[in-house]
């Protein structure tokens, strides 16, 4: 006679011997996960530098659409103001014959939209983020009470373009100033010069690569990477200082400086 209650603890037996193998066999083994790790460290070594690339990519877009802001703004004002660059100096006051005024009027490329009356006129706060590229890690903390924009106005619109020919003998320019605000219209080469520029370039570095750097330690201008520049025409550029034209040496009076003491000032070309 076959007694049921040893059939059915067989089977409950071979019932829980069967759930154990199904659970041990759908375990990890330490080579699965060792291979599972690796595998990801490689899709993640793949997929990093693109990732990082694109952001790179979209910050660099985003400042030279703030230069293209700014760009536009320096031409409102100029249609407003005789077809002149933002000029913020004495009227009627003779600086060529003031050197202890110099630096005032020489100044004024770099100065200009840090000037109360630039903010005034364009409704700006000191830590506007339209003054600044989306790379700049001390926006908006360092700006709250002063403005520092990493844009410039070429020094050419400040210079006559006589005082920058790269052949004038230094006797004709050194203790000259050079003073003369140009109008736009006097541009002979508009989609060669330049008008506006990133001289702060937060996403690059100076002349040598240096990757894991803080942002803060990049803080330089005539970076070995692609900068953000405004021609005249209005177009805009990502280009590297090292392809421009050389500037002419005009120092002490005027700091020597790509798209600013611009050879022939702007009746010549910062690329050619």
């Amino acid at each position: 006679m076959i007694n049921c209650k040893t059939i059915s603890d067989d089977a409950r037996s071979k019932a829980v011997q069967f759930q154990s193998w199904r659970i041990a066999r759908s375990g990890v083994t330490l080579l699965e996960l060792v291979v599972a790790i690796v595998i990801i460290a490689l899709l993640i070594g793949i997929l990093l530098p693109t990732v990082i690339n694109v952001r790179a990519k979209s910050v660099q877009i985003n400042c030279l659409a703030n230069l293209r802001t700014m760009s536009t703004l320096v031409q409102v004002y100029a249609g407003e103001n005789a077809d002149s660059p933002p000029s913020w100096v004495e009227r009627g006051v003779a600086y060529e014959s003031d050197p202890s005024r110099w630096q005032e009027f020489a100044s004024q490329g770099s100065t200009t939209f840090e000037h109360a009356k630039w903010l005034g006129y364009t409704d700006f706060k000191p830590d506007s983020a339209s003054q600044y590229c989306p790379a700049n890690t001390w926006h908006p903390e360092m700006y709250h009470t002063v403005a520092s924009s990493d844009y410039r106005i070429s020094s050419s619109f400040y210079i006559r373009p006589a005082y920058l020919d790269p052949n004038l003998p230094a006797s004709a320019w050194y203790g000259k100033l050079g003073a003369g605000v140009q109008r736009f219209h006097s541009v002979r080469y508009p989609s060669d010069k330049v008008g506006l520029f990133e001289f702060f370039v937060w996403h690059g570095w100076r002349g040598r690569r240096c990757e894991g750097c803080e942002v803060g330690d990049l803080e330089f201008h005539n970076t070995d990477r692609r900068g953000s520049i405004v021609f005249v025409d209005g177009h805009g550029k990502l280009r590297p200082a090292a392809d421009a034209v050389r500037p002419v040496r005009r120092y002490p009076t005027w700091p020597s400086h790509i798209y600013g003491t611009t050879p022939h000032g702007v009746y010549g070309r910062d690329f050619e």
